[in-house]
């Protein structure tokens, strides 16, 4: 399913008001979900994390020309939408892992992009996880990373 097909699905769902483009974030940064929901916890560091995520991609909106309000009203949205994600992970995680590797096939320089933020998020506590090498391992064959 492409990512465009994907957006309109989940717009169904989800009635967010952002474009294909910023959408297209969600897609790429999805696979964060699945590492840090590998070991069944979701813990004050992991937290703390994914908002480091989020701000920064504020920052490229800003870059982008946003006005202060526009950047704040998507980091609430995307945050709101990783929080729905995470609770909704095996509803979503097909659609969103099929449509993120079509995505890096046309898009092969994004590839270094999403395994590096997979492996900073496994990262996150002093060692990874059995649960979460298992994962990075699913992600890396199923996005052919």
């Amino acid at each position: 399913m492409s990512v465009l097909k994907l957006y309109k699905e989940y717009q169904q769902k989800r009635p967010i008001s952002w474009g294909l483009d910023i959408f297209t974030l969600l897609v790429e940064f999805f696979p964060v979900l699945i590492v840090i929901f590998s070991d069944g916890t979701y813990d004050q560091k992991e937290k703390s994390y994914l908002e480091k995520l989020i701000q920064n991609l504020a920052f490229y909106f800003e870059e982008e020309g946003f006005s202060a309000k526009k950047v704040k009203e998507l980091q609430l949205s995307f945050s709101q939408e990783f929080d729905f994600l995470g609770k909704n992970l095996s509803e979503w995680q097909d659609s969103f892992l099929d449509s993120l590797k079509i995505y890096l096939q046309q898009n092969a320089h994004k590839k270094m992009l999403i395994k590096n933020t997979i492996v900073w998020f496994a990262q996150i506590s002093i060692d990874i996880t059995d649960d979460e090498q298992n994962a990075m391992d699913f992600l890396s064959q199923r996005l052919e990373l």
